[in-house]
């Protein structure tokens, strides 16, 4: 089968490659601290979770060439730190993810929703806020040339700072973009800025135009794809529900289709984790 033009194999399949078994390991070893933020996994059975898991990785996570390897079954028994490191990534990485799918199908309510994007709003409102550590910092490590970068960025992309409630009007616009743009370097170099304030200070006076025009382009890309109007939160929110009842809808069948193989039967038949 294909899902989003994914090959997708049949669950025997899965369980005669030992796909199945290596995603229940890991999530079981994940599982106590996915119960603080998810306590509804209790609610399901370990072997269909981990079927659940595995459909998500094969089909719906992050289906690149980086990680084409790992959904193709990779040889476990022989890995190199590269790819162990990688699946370790892509595994955690894609968990979360399907977690946060089943959790808005089936237990997210619409008020939920609404107050998680509150609560979203104000956390980024405060972020980009000013703040006594971005302000001492931006005092120490001015450099003039990212004036300038901020306004070329804005001749050629968008960065939509009235998702965070600040004002865009005439220079308003740039004056508060800069002021974002030194959150986030403040941020990024915190840890160098505590250790050696000399030698960092020194180093942000002598960026040239190119540099500082990619750190801008480089910070202000990845915000913007990060802040979320209320539509497209809610629109992220049902993407995820369709992605979870489609992974649900096919494995659900999978599994009834092998309740009926002796191989299976014991494993998919049990109801919950302690039988």
């Amino acid at each position: 089968m294909r899902v989003d033009n994914v090959y997708v194999r049949k669950l025997n399949e899965l369980y005669e490659v030992g796909y199945i078994d290596k995603v229940k390991r890991y999530y079981l070893m994940c599982k106590d601290t996915l119960l603080n933020e998810y306590p509804f996994i209790e609610n399901y059975n370990d072997e269909v979770m981990s079927i659940y898991i595995a459909y998500y990785f094969q089909s719906i996570a992050i289906n690149t060439d980086e990680y084409k390897h790992i959904t193709d079954y990779l040889d476990y028994d022989n890995l190199s730190d590269n790819d162990r490191n990688a699946i370790i990534t892509y595994y955690s990485d894609s968990i979360l993810e399907w977690m946060e799918s089943i959790y808005e199908l089936e237990y997210n309510t619409d008020e939920n929703a609404k107050s998680s994007y509150k609560s979203y709003k104000i956390s980024c409102i405060n972020e980009y806020s000013e703040n006594k550590f971005t302000n001492k910092f931006m005092k120490d490590c001015y450099n003039e040339i990212f004036e300038t970068t901020v306004k070329v960025y804005f001749l050629n992309n968008k960065l939509d700072l009235e998702k965070i409630d600040m004002d865009v009007e005439g220079d308003k616009l740039y004056t508060n973009a800069l002021y974002v743009l030194y959150v986030l370097l403040s941020k990024g170099f915190r840890k160098e800025y505590e250790n050696n304030k000399r030698k960092l200070i020194k180093a942000f006076k002598n960026i040239e135009y190119n540099e500082a025009l990619e750190i801008t382009n480089t910070y202000f890309l990845s915000l913007d794809d990060e802040l979320c109007s209320f539509e497209e939160f809610m629109e992220l929110r049902n993407l995820r529900k369709d992605i979870a009842r489609e992974v649900i809808r096919f494995a659900d069948n999978e599994i009834e289709e092998q309740k009926l193989n002796p191989k299976y039967q014991r494993r998919l038949i049990k109801q919950k984790n302690n039988e």
